[in-house]
């Protein structure tokens, strides 16, 4: 994370969006998340609100795409379809329908 942040432009603003993830929420994750100064905003996504987290969107999709009436033999040829499906896949999302309030 730190690499990543350290390689955006130091002239904007940015606002992380989280879910509601325990790893989110975590006391260490917020200390971290505020020390990093105020070009960082933080919003979190309001619980229960699936249909403003475009990877849940992703994630029904190919559960749909890929497990729907398909039996798979073992957990490794469901991965591999899962992995497959989301290769040939590019999910483009409109990132507007998930920050306007």
């Amino acid at each position: 994370m730190v690499k990543f942040i350290d390689s955006l432009s130091k002239d904007r603003g940015y606002v992380f969006i989280f879910d509601n993830a325990p790893a989110h929420k975590s006391k260490i994750s917020e200390e971290f998340l505020y020390s990093l100064g105020e070009m960082f905003a933080i919003e979190f996504i309001p619980p229960y609100s699936p249909n403003l987290n475009a990877i849940e969107i992703c994630w029904k999709t190919a559960r749909h795409e890929v497990t729907n009436s398909n039996i798979f033999q073992n957990v490794d040829d469901l991965k591999n379809g899962i992995e497959e499906f989301l290769n040939e896949h590019i999910f483009n999302t409109n990132p507007s329908n998930y920050l306007v309030r």
